[in-house]
């Protein structure tokens, strides 16, 4: 187990991938749009700390999101009036 910072404010989702290397963080930043920030973490259980993998900001709300099982790195969100791929 680890804890770590996270850039977002008032996590709405948090999802893994199927190999649990990934894990996909969604909230609010200091200017209430919706923030999402992917974290590689398949080397925290030796110690090291998570990597930055990608942060995308956007006004459309997103209220769950879950990475695909077919493709590793594929992500779906999904909010009020919108799905994003």
């Amino acid at each position: 187990m680890k804890t770590f910072p996270s850039e977002v404010q008032s996590v709405k989702c948090i999802c893994f991938n199927n190999d649990s290397s990934l894990i996909a963080v969604f909230g609010l930043d200091d200017h209430a749009r919706t923030k999402a920030i992917v974290y590689d973490i398949s080397a925290i259980h030796h110690g090291k700390d998570p990597i930055l993998v990608a942060r995308q900001l956007t006004d459309f709300d997103v209220l769950y999101a879950k990475f695909s099982p077919i493709e590793n790195n594929v992500l779906v969100s999904t909010g009020r009036e919108n799905i994003r791929f």
